[in-house]
C-alpha cells in the first residue's frame, strides 16, 4: 500500500507498554504511542497512526493524516443479526456487495462493518452514507465516503481458522 505503511505484527510485551517500532524513511525507529483526549493514538511527530488488533495480530497504518484501520474476523451471524447491526442502508450495501463479489452475506457484512469501524476511528460519523466504489480480482474492495476511501481485503488466517477482513481508510488526498 503506497499511501500508508502497513505493519502486521504479533502482540508483544513491548506493544503492551505502548511503544511501537515503525519504518520511517526506510529506518526502523521506536516511537512512543500517545493518546489524544478522545483516545485516538498518535505519535510524537506529525505522523498520523491507527492501530487495530485481533487475538495476537496487530495492524498499524501510518501516514500524513486522515487514516484508520480495522481487523474483523468473519462471523456467520445470520441475516437478521447482521441487518440489526448494520442498519437498513448498510445492510442493503452488504447485500449488493455479496451479489457483486459472489461471496457470502457474512463476508460482505464484515467488510461493511470494518468500513464503519474505520469511519468511526477517523472521527467521521458512521451514519454517513458510503458506497461500494470498486473491486479487483485480487480480493480488494474500495468503499467511498465523502473525501475518504476505505480499502477492504479478506483473507483466511489459519491461526483463527476463519476468514478475516482487513480495512484501511485514507483521505482522498493521500495517494492510493
Amino acid at each position: 500500500l503506497a499511501f500508508a505503511k502497513l505493519i502486521l505484527q504479533r502482540k508483544s510485551d513491548e506493544l503492551m507498554r505502548s511503544r511501537i517500532e515503525i519504518n520511517f524513511n526506510n529506518k526502523l525507529e521506536k516511537r512512543q504511542i500517545l493518546k489524544r483526549a478522545d483516545g485516538r493514538p498518535f505519535l510524537n511527530s506529525d505522523t498520523a497512526i491507527s492501530i487495530s488488533h485481533h487475538d495476537q495480530t496487530v495492524m498499524t497504518v501510518k501516514g500524513k493524516s486522515g487514516l484508520a484501520c480495522d481487523i474483523e474476523t468473519v462471523n456467520e451471524n445470520g441475516v437478521d443479526k447482521w441487518n440489526s447491526m448494520l442498519g437498513i442502508e448498510k445492510a442493503s450495501l452488504a447485500k449488493q456487495l455479496a451479489k457483486t463479489l459472489n461471496e457470502s452475506y457474512s463476508n460482505a457484512s464484515t467488510r461493511v462493518w470494518g468500513a464503519m469501524e474505520c469511519l468511526k476511528k477517523s472521527g467521521d460519523n458512521i451514519l454517513n452514507s458510503f458506497s461500494f466504489d470498486a473491486n479487483d480480482q485480487n480480493g480488494f474492495v474500495i468503499f467511498k465516503s465523502g473525501d475518504n476511501k476505505i480499502i477492504s481485503y479478506r483473507v483466511f488466517i489459519h491461526e483463527y481458522k476463519k476468514e478475516t477482513v482487513f480495512s484501511v481508510l485514507v483521505n482522498d488526498e493521500e495517494k492510493l
